[in-house]
């Protein structure tokens, strides 16, 4: 729920498509509000340590490159996109 609704600003994708709002345009009327907790909720992560959990989760494998597919930031960041 904590990324659910990050910022959603009390209006339905279909508002936000017909009415050609600037998250709409953003997200090429894709699932706009979803794309936009998702990537409002990682920004957040991304840019406050404290709310950086992905950090604590390393892989077993140093050599291992955050975005390949078997790092667990990566396994649980498509989780997430996922579930929103």
């Amino acid at each position: 729920a904590g990324v659910h609704d990050v910022g959603h600003p009390g209006r339905t994708n279909a508002f936000q498509v017909s009415t050609g709002s600037k998250i709409a345009m953003r997200y090429n009327d894709m699932s706009p509000l979803e794309n936009m907790h998702a990537a409002m909720s990682f920004e957040i992560m991304n840019r406050d340590e404290k709310c950086n959990w992905r950090s604590l989760l390393e892989a077993s494998d140093s050599s291992e490159q955050i975005t390949s597919p078997k790092h667990p930031q990566s396994r649980v960041r498509k989780m997430m996109l996922s579930m929103v």
